[in-house]
């Protein structure tokens, strides 16, 4: 999991609250390809915390990005 970012859904919409340094630090750790690192937002079953956050936030193993310019 990654932590230093919430995620709480409300009327329809994602409200994605981030502890930039903690966030950042995190997303500097992940492996990366091309420059680009996969994170996945998923729904939890049950909402955490006293503010309900709904989705987690996990890494995901990097892959070729369709965008990814050519070296």
């Amino acid at each position: 999991m990654i932590h230093g970012i919430n995620v709480k859904e409300s009327r329809g919409e994602l409200l994605i609250g981030i502890k930039r340094e903690q966030f950042i630090a995190q997303l500097m750790a992940l492996p990366d390809k091309d420059d680009w690192v996969n994170i996945i937002i998923s729904p939890l079953r049950v909402p955490v915390g006293k503010a309900g956050y709904t989705h987690g936030v996990r890494p995901q193993k990097p892959k070729k990005h369709a965008g990814a310019e050519e070296k």
